[in-house]
């Protein structure tokens, strides 16, 4: 069963990350992006309470400063950034640069804490991006269109996207990844749901009050008020399952599994559309979700030794 375990934990979080791209995109119809980003720390430090008073006995002054950082990138940067990206970019393009941060991982681990890493983690990140490039290019691969033609551009642009977002998204990527190395190989005497429960014990409260300083009249009279209330509680609810099962997997595995959850959040989303809106399912479909569960696996398959 330990075994499965991070497989159990990848699919976990990959199911509650996978909704909150449109979970956000949902509550920023009543409410600013700052509101959102802010009520999204506060709101998941609430679901932390009942874990805090325990674990607050691991905040120490030497371990302050790390957890400090890592709450900063991991909580309050991707919050802002990914609020700040979806006002002003479609869901399937957020979805779709979050891919990129196995890539972040990989490179980070390598230059900034000397990790070596196998040739069969490197094809496992070919892989799953091969993936990601099959649902994106997929149509114009299967019927040859030249890439240079303005049918080829037009299938490739999105609406309601702007540079800016897309520069937010990565901004995001960046600082989600970096969260990732830092506590897959910076905080070793810490479990992945302690270091959670400590960040948002730290940023929760300080949320709250950058959040009372914002003003709520736009969105009170938005005839979406009701309705992105209640997304806005639900992504505080998804941002601490998600943070949890997270870390927890960066903990049991590796930060290069964790960081593969972002090419299943992919793959939820064409399931979602497959049997909630009875979109079609395609042949790239089919074969990205073929490449994207060959690099999970190469990841986690336990490495053989020789001697």
């Amino acid at each position: 069963m330990k075994r499965f375990l991070p497989i159990i934990l990848l699919l976990i979080i990959s199911l509650a990350w996978g909704a909150s791209f449109s979970v956000r995109f949902e509550a920023l119809k009543a409410y600013s992006d700052t509101q959102v980003a802010l009520f999204q720390i506060f709101g998941a430090g609430i679901f932390f309470l009942p874990l805090m008073w325990k674990t607050a006995k691991k905040l120490s002054r030497e371990n302050f400063p790390i957890l400090f950082l890592s709450g900063f990138l991991g909580n309050v940067l991707t919050s802002v950034f990914y609020a700040l990206a979806q006002s002003r970019t479609d869901v399937s393009v957020t979805s779709i640069l979050s891919a990129l941060g196995p890539i972040v991982v990989f490179i980070e681990g390598i230059l900034i804490y000397k990790q070596r890493f196998s040739l069969s983690a490197l094809l496992a990140l070919l892989l799953g991006l091969l993936g990601v490039c099959i649902l994106i290019f997929g149509d114009s691969i299967a019927f040859n269109i030249d890439p240079f033609s303005l049918s080829f551009q037009e299938s490739l642009s999105f609406q309601n996207t702007s540079l800016l977002g897309i520069f937010y998204v990565l901004m995001a990527v960046i600082a989600g990844s970096s969260n990732i190395v830092l506590i897959g190989y910076a905080m070793p005497k810490l479990s992945g749901t302690e270091i959670a429960t400590i960040t948002f014990m730290i940023f929760g409260p300080i949320a709250f009050v950058f959040l009372l300083g914002t003003n709520f009249s736009s969105a009170l009279e938005s005839e979406a008020f009701a309705h992105s209330s209640w997304m806005l509680v639900l992504l505080a609810f998804i941002t601490f399952i998600g943070t949890v099962g997270f870390n927890e997997l960066i903990k049991r595995s590796s930060p290069l599994l964790a960081s593969l959850s972002t090419y299943l959040i992919l793959f939820i989303g064409v399931a979602m559309g497959v049997f909630l809106t009875g979109s079609e399912f395609e042949w790239k479909h089919f074969w990205s979700i073929i490449c994207i569960f060959i690099g999970v696996y190469w990841i986690n398959k336990p490495q053989v030794s020789n001697s």
